[in-house]
């Protein structure tokens, strides 16, 4: 399964979106801030391991998850990345997100896993 990166600022939905993820067989790295995120994301290079995905909360506090793919962007990780929200408005974000651009948290976290499969098939499929 897929080696994911969740980041959400409350800890109730990073704990449950953590935990589903789980038990779908993704391996997930759970933080709460950009910060944490950068800092994760450079270990795993440092130990020679790849994210599959990225699932970023668009409205989170300090530096947010728009600016935080900026950042991914601007390194050394090229990850796929899904904005998962429970703002409506922030959730029609465009041309920066491979999911459905509907895709919010307050919907069923059987769409975000979809999401996520879809996503971690096409790059197996695209390494073979």
């Amino acid at each position: 399964m897929a080696r994911v990166l969740l980041v959400d600022d409350d800890p109730a939905i990073r704990e449950i979106t953590a935990l589903r993820l789980q038990v779908d067989g993704h391996h997930v790295i759970a933080v709460g801030d950009a910060e944490a995120a950068l800092d994760a994301s450079a270990e795993m290079l440092e130990n020679g391991l790849s994210l599959d995905v990225a699932v970023l909360d668009v409205e989170a506090p300090g530096i947010n998850d728009v600016a935080l793919l900026s950042l991914l962007r601007t390194s050394d990780v090229a990850v796929p990345v899904v904005f998962y929200t429970g703002n409506p408005g922030a959730a029609a974000i465009r041309g920066i997100s491979l999911a459905d651009s509907a895709l919010e948290a307050g919907h069923p976290l059987t769409r975000l896993l979809a999401t996520i499969d879809s996503m971690a098939s096409a790059s197996v499929d695209g390494a073979g």
